[in-house]
């Protein structure tokens, strides 16, 4: 007699700084809910949880052992991390476009920027050293003059 013994299900944990970054396949987009190996398979996976429910194809378990948890039954597959696309940050975004966070330019170059831009260009000055009350004004630096503005930042 042959008689089927279900399978004891483990769950497998995981810290790696991947899980939880959204990523794109193609016009496939989802959240990354693993990072690892999934045997027998060789190499690194990723496993991730679709958007769309009928991109995956199980609940995060292989074989047994539950990899990661899904909202949806059929959310869930594993992919190779060669495949994913994280995107980029939106730091080295501006980076990239705009370059460093070093800014060189003069004063006459941040006006020209500034009315080319059809907007006033203000940096906080000593924020985090101000203990502000009720009323209080905050000291903003403008390029080239010190000057005191009424915020809509309400103190309570």
């Amino acid at each position: 007699m042959n008689k089927k013994v279900p399978m004891k299900t483990e769950m497998v944990v995981n810290h790696d700084e991947r899980v939880g970054r959204r990523v794109a396949v193609g016009i496939w987009h989802g959240t990354v809910r693993y990072v690892g190996s999934v045997p027998p398979a060789q190499g690194l996976w990723l496993g991730v949880e679709w958007d769309d429910p009928s991109r995956g194809k199980h609940n995060g378990s292989h074989n047994g052992v539950h990899y990661f948890h899904t909202s949806h039954p059929t959310s869930g597959s594993f992919i190779r991390i060669e495949k994913a696309d994280f995107g980029r940050s939106c730091v080295s975004a501006i980076q990239e476009r705009y370059g460093s966070n070093e800014l060189t330019l003069t004063v006459e170059e941040l006006q020209e920027l500034q009315r080319a831009m059809n907007a006033p260009l203000v940096e906080m000055v000593g924020f985090e050293e101000l203990f502000l009350q009720p009323g209080d004004s905050l000291p903003v630096q403008a390029p080239g003059k010190q000057c005191w503005r009424r915020t809509a930042i309400h103190v309570s």
